[in-house]
């Protein structure tokens, strides 16, 4: 069969085509094979580098855990107030005190070796038991080698903040030597004067060591642990020593030419976690894997020849036999090579004609039935009768006789137009595209949905429900599908709509008042605006008439005069809340109720400029507010005015009047500095003016924030009593208006950089 088969290969280059492919096909499935190798031992390198990184994160972890009570003892010892006092010499503390204090810190821990406490002035050593000079007590009960002794002197002298040093061998009474790990800190921390000594903690480096030699083991991995000056605290047994370029990348690992090396850093201790693993141990197992899946190979290479040759034989059967086909009944021009040419030339002539024809068509469907349903909504057609057959070809279904139709317009101030990086027009397009195909994907699955594009920023959605319901199932779900398609909208594109919806008509005739009803419901949508959609069986019950009485207006007016913004702004909210929740006023009554706010406001405008010697402006745009008004759209205009005519009015140079409150204040700021509620709001009702007034007026008068006044002459009777009695911290901030102590210490630690107490410490050591 197989000679057979090639001398067909030599007649047909077709057959050539699929005995080729099948080949290729085979190559490249077996080929994989290999890839799969290559996956194989990069997923293990991987997994290995992951154990290794979770293994070195372990012993961090761990070490980290282990010193973490070191560090908490260092900081007890640090903030304890006893010993402070006591290295200061204060007789308040007693040595047998001090000592006390830390045999009651002591708590039982492996790593804890020993601790005790360096004295600076009397360059004493103090522990729970003993009191000794810092030379005999290194002589007698930790000794040092000279030279180590001789830098660890050295350090005592300096500044340190949990400061490791390197392991250091020491004979505790002329016993055995010992490797112990120092920790320094500086005590007390945070102050500006000279420290008064170092806390000595010293660690257990064999259990950091034995920690070291289990990992070490685990892994067959040399562990290092360096300090953050990148000298080496810890090894594992026979780890020779590491490049300098390796302990000081930054970087999580870094493959040398024999090993893998991987890094950790620790947040608290500041060390530096290095494991270093030999290649070998990777990729040992993985040379025999690719032997026995070469052998494999080419056993199955041999076997797929053999089906090949089958297979392409059994596939170029019915082409050979359509090829008798068209030579019967169908001349082909030219000369043909083979099937292929044949078979191709031959649909080519026959399909071509037929989809010229066709493309033309369906290329002027989209036009024609955008035409058909503009006409259909605007009521311009002649013959109902027959309009749903005409309808079929262009796509066009109704599958029941209930129809809607949703009015939208795109706000084009929303975010999406200041996102979009394009041209106005360009952006107005793609938002169109968002919102017609969006809408597509919530209504197909209840409606026949057809999209109309209205022109500028409006479009219009028919809506014909796919199967008979209730009138209030279907408006429910009409209503809910349109708030949908608002929020989505909204919340994935940052694109603003609004929308109003028609009620139920059940003829094609009755589509134009649908149309007619959902443009009125779109304009009481960006009347009163938000979220949710307007529906025309809503507008029945709206009132012609607004509510603005001439109390209110006068209110208003007196409320902006008077520098009381704040109440100006709730007073303008409360009036168009009343107009648009309680009574509901139709479209031509807000266009009333804005002119009437527009022309007061303006009058009053118009007369603060001409006061401060400028020209009246039109402030109001009054024509937009009658084309299309917005009630939430003018809230914001008439805020910013106000706001405007507050800043006109603060140019103006401060009056006499206006000088005696700014001293009446400050006077009764001074006579009341120890009563609680002396702050703004206090203030305000003291004198009856707004904060923000009192505010304005004593910062450009005395060009200095009024919380700051209050703070400062605080602190100077804070000062006063810490000088001159004994008060405790707690009576002085009861007499300074605050609640806890907390006020004072914040209040001291902000202007004078210290505690209250430091503060008396000082003023006591001064006298």
């Amino acid at each position: 069969m197989l000679f057979r088969n090639l001398k067909i290969l030599k007649k047909s280059s077709v057959y050539m085509v699929f005995f080729s492919s099948y080949i290729l096909i085979l190559i490249v499935a077996l080929s994989s094979g290999f890839a799969y190798y290559s996956q194989i031992t990069a997923k293990i390198t991987k997994q290995t580098e992951n154990t290794k990184q979770l293994l070195l994160t372990e012993l961090r972890t761990s070490v980290e855990s282990s010193t973490k009570y070191i560090e908490e003892l260092c900081n007890e010892f640090t903030f304890n107030t006893k010993l402070v006092q006591f290295a200061k010499g204060l007789p308040s503390v007693t040595l047998h005190e001090a000592m006390q204090e830390l045999t009651l810190r002591q708590k039982p821990s492996d790593l804890l070796f020993d601790y005790f406490l360096y004295i600076k002035n009397t360059d004493e050593i103090i522990t729970p038991n003993i009191r000794m000079k810092a030379d005999k007590f290194f002589d007698v009960m930790y000794s040092f080698e000279a030279s180590e002794y001789e830098k660890f002197r050295d350090q005592l002298k300096g500044n340190h903040f949990q400061n490791y040093l390197p392991i250091i061998k020491v004979n505790q009474y002329d016993k055995n030597p010992v490797d112990i790990l120092p920790l320094l800190q500086t005590f007390p921390v945070g102050t500006k004067q000279k420290p008064l000594g170092q806390v000595i903690i010293f660690i257990n480096a064999e259990e950091l060591f034995s920690m070291v030699e289990q990992f070490h083991v685990a892994t067959e991995s040399d562990i290092y642990i360096y300090n953050e000056n990148n000298v080496c605290i810890l090894s594992s047994s026979d780890a020779p020593l590491l490049p300098e370029e390796l302990v000081t990348d930054k970087s999580v690992g870094n493959n040398t030419k024999d090993s893998i090396v991987f890094r950790q850093l620790s947040d608290t201790l500041g060390w530096k976690f290095i494991i270093s693993t030999p290649k070998d141990l990777f990729y040992s197992e993985n040379y025999d894997f690719l032997l026995r899946m070469i052998g494999v190979t080419v056993v199955y290479l041999i076997i797929g020849i053999v089906i090949v040759s089958f297979l392409a034989e059994y596939s170029f059967k019915p082409i050979r036999e359509i090829r008798k086909y068209i030579d019967k009944h169908t001349k082909v021009d030219g000369i043909v090579k083979n099937e292929f040419e044949v078979i191709k030339t031959t649909l080519k002539e026959q399909i071509t004609n037929g989809r010229e024809l066709s493309g033309l068509l369906e290329s002027q469907k989209p036009i024609v039935k955008r035409e058909v349903l503009g006409k259909l909504l605007r009521g311009m057609v002649t013959d109902y009768n027959s309009l749903k057959e005409r309808f079929v070809p262009l796509g066009i279904t109704f599958t029941t006789n209930q129809f809607y139709t949703v009015a939208l317009e795109v706000s084009e101030g929303c975010d999406f137009f200041r996102i979009e990086n394009t041209e106005n027009d360009q952006s107005m397009i793609l938002a169109k595209f968002i919102l017609e195909n969006v809408g597509l994907d919530l209504f197909q699955e209840k409606f026949n949905y057809y999209y109309l594009d209205m022109g500028q920023n409006t479009a219009v959605l028919l809506l014909n429900p796919l199967k008979e319901e209730e009138l209030e199932v279907v408006e429910e779900i009409v209503y809910q599908k349109v708030f949908e398609l608002n929020q989505f909208l909204k919340k994935y594109y940052s694109l603003y709509i609004y929308t109003g919806i028609s009620k139920q008509h059940h003829t094609l005739k009755g589509i134009q008042l649908c149309f007619d009803e959902a443009r009125k419901a779109l304009e009481q949508h960006k009347l009163y605006g938000g979220f949710e959609p307007y529906c025309f069986s809503e507008l029945e019950n709206l009132e012609a008439d607004y509510y603005y009485p001439s109390e209110m207006e006068y209110q208003l007016l007196r409320y902006i005069k008077t520098g009381e913004s704040d109440k100006a702004k709730q007073l303008l909210q409360s009036i168009l809340d009343i107009n648009a929740r309680k009574k509901k006023i139709s479209t031509g009554a807000a266009r009333g109720l804005l002119f009437e706010i527009s022309i007061s406001l303006k009058k009053l405008f118009d007369g603060a400029m001409i006061s401060s010697g400028k020209e009246s402006s039109n402030l109001l745009d009054l024509d937009n507010y009658m084309k299309a008004p917005n009630l939430q759209v003018a809230f914001q205009d008439f805020c910013s005015l106000i706001d405007w005519y507050q800043k006109e009015r603060a140019e103006v140079p401060v009056s006499n009047k206006t000088k005696r409150l700014v001293d009446s204040i400050a006077e009764c700021i001074e006579q009341n500095i120890g009563e609680n509620w002396l702050d703004l709001n206090g203030l305000s009702s003291e004198f009856g003016v707004t904060p923000q007034y009192i505010s304005n007026i004593f910062k450009k008068y005395k060009d200095e924030n009024i919380k700051d006044y209050i703070s400062k002459l605080r602190l100077a009777k804070a000062k006063e009593l810490l000088r001159d009695t004994e008060l405790p911290i707690k009576e002085i901030a009861n007499q300074l208006g605050y609640v806890g102590e907390i006020g004072v210490i914040r209040l001291f630690k902000k202007y004078e950089g210290i505690t209250p107490g430091d503060y008396r410490n000082q003023v006591h050591a001064g006298s």
